[in-house]
């Protein structure tokens, strides 16, 4: 989404979860980055607790994700979270 965030170099997104037992899910995601510091910011936030933790894996996963061209382990950033579960 774009005009949300003052720094272009942040994402920020919304959506929403769908699935049989839960119905709608409400998410927000922000990505801040500080590439002086090498640091990540995550800020996660739905209406549901078990969401919130499974996309907080999914983005784990994809930030800790190996280099294709060498197998080896990407460089590690600081990483802070801020997951709620409640919007």
């Amino acid at each position: 989404m774009q005009g949300l965030d003052p720094n272009p170099n942040n994402i920020v997104a919304a959506g929403s979860f769908f699935c049989r037992q839960l119905g709608a899910v409400a998410c927000l995601v922000r990505v801040e980055t500080n590439a002086q510091a090498q640091a990540i910011r995550l800020s996660i936030k739905t209406t549901n607790a078990t969401v919130t933790l499974a996309l907080k894996q999914i983005f784990l996963s994809h930030l800790a994700a190996k280099d294709n061209n060498n197998n080896t382990q990407a460089p590690r950033a600081q990483w802070k979270f801020v997951c709620r579960s409640n919007l």
